[in-house]
C-alpha cells in the first residue's frame, strides 16, 4: 500500500506527562508511540516538509509515458524515485501492478 501520511503536532494539544482530567489534549506518550512505529518500518520515507515539495516539484516536472499497452515508465526528474502502479477491477476485485 502507498500513500503519505502528514502529522502535525502542536504544543496546544499535547500533554507532558499524559495529564489527566480536564485538560485538553493528548499525553505526549501517543505521539512518541507514533514516532517509534514509523521509525521501525522499513518502506517510510521520513521526509522533511521541504523534501515532500522538492519531491512534489519533481514530480510536476516529469510525466508517464505509456510503452505499448501493459507499461508505463515515467519521463523526467522523477524517474528515478517515482513508480507506476496499474490497477484495475477484476470481477470486482482490485488488483494492482508496479511498472518499476
Amino acid at each position: 500500500m502507498n500513500g503519505m501520511a502528514l502529522v502535525i503536532v502542536h504544543p496546544d494539544y499535547i500533554r507532558p506527562g499524559g495529564g489527566r482530567g480536564k485538560e485538553s489534549g493528548y499525553p505526549i506518550e501517543y505521539y512518541e508511540e507514533l514516532l517509534q512505529y514509523v521509525k521501525n518500518k522499513d518502506r517510510c520515507w521520513h521526509a522533511l516538509p521541504r523534501e515532500v515539495a522538492q519531491w512534489w516539484r519533481r514530480r510536476e516536472a516529469s510525466e508517464i509515458t505509456p510503452n505499448g499497452d501493459t507499461e508505463a515508465h515515467i519521463r523526467g526528474p522523477a524517474s528515478k524515485d517515482g513508480v507506476v502502479a496499474r490497477i484495475r477491477l477484476v470481477d470486482e476485485e482490485i488488483r494492482f501492478k508496479l511498472d518499476l
